[in-house]
């Protein structure tokens, strides 16, 4: 399993991820200095869907151990929230350059892996 390192490319068996922490990061960089608590922020918006996995993901690792238990409660719960952030994510227009630009950006080139 791997992120989106371009030089995973050469190996056949690699299965690409979304890396959710990089997501956060990249939207917590994007949020405005002294508008962390702004919920009319976008990227503070983005936070919270990212905070909402994480905990859903910390929620069904205390519930169940086996990794086929594991990823049918990822996909029936979190699902919801994966749609929310998705949907979210589409309604973005930030100004080119920014920093929000770039936490998009990238949100959006590994979209089609987020929900695996």
């Amino acid at each position: 399993m791997c992120d989106g390192y371009s030089g995973y490319n050469k190996v056949k068996t690699a299965k690409r991820l979304a890396c959710r922490a990089h997501i956060r990061r990249y939207l917590i960089d994007a949020i405005p200095k002294g508008k962390q608590l702004d919920y009319t922020q976008p990227a503070v918006q983005g936070v919270m869907y990212t905070n909402q996995l994480f905990d859903k993901e910390d929620k069904i690792r205390q519930k169940y151990k086996s990794p086929d238990a594991i990823k049918e409660a990822r996909l029936s719960q979190e699902k919801p929230a994966i749609e929310g952030f998705l949907s979210w994510l589409e309604k973005q227009n930030p100004a080119r350059g920014s920093r929000l630009d770039k936490a998009v950006t990238y949100i959006r080139n590994r979209k089609e892996h987020l929900a695996t």
